[in-house]
């Protein structure tokens, strides 16, 4: 699978959750939120990595709660039986970074 599949398949899903809580930290605009979740997506190559960045990027302005009830939501739809990616902090999944470096 490649990025091009990654965004259609996870990328809208998770987006459309983020949309929908809309607690934001500092109010944006909905092209800002996407230009933030695209920009941390920049040379992934594995769904993994993919994941935890689509965390980090879409996440990124949510409140602490929300982008930690956000991370168990992607992973709990999107990781778990789909690619045997195990976030090595699972109970802190908003900060798990350790399990796909970023460029």
């Amino acid at each position: 699978m490649n990025l091009e599949n990654w965004l259609k398949e996870y990328f809208h899903r998770a987006l459309d959750w983020v949309l929908k809580q809309s607690d934001f930290m500092v109010d944006t605009s909905l092209v800002g939120t996407v230009l933030n979740g695209l920009s941390h997506l920049r040379g992934v190559r594995e769904r993994g990595q993919f994941v935890v960045r689509l965390i980090c990027g879409l996440g990124g302005n949510l409140t602490l709660r929300c982008r930690q009830e956000f991370a168990k939501e992607v992973r709990a739809a999107l990781i778990y039986g789909k690619c045997n990616f195990m976030p090595t902090q699972p109970c802190r999944p908003s900060l798990n970074l350790g399990a796909a470096p970023l460029d």
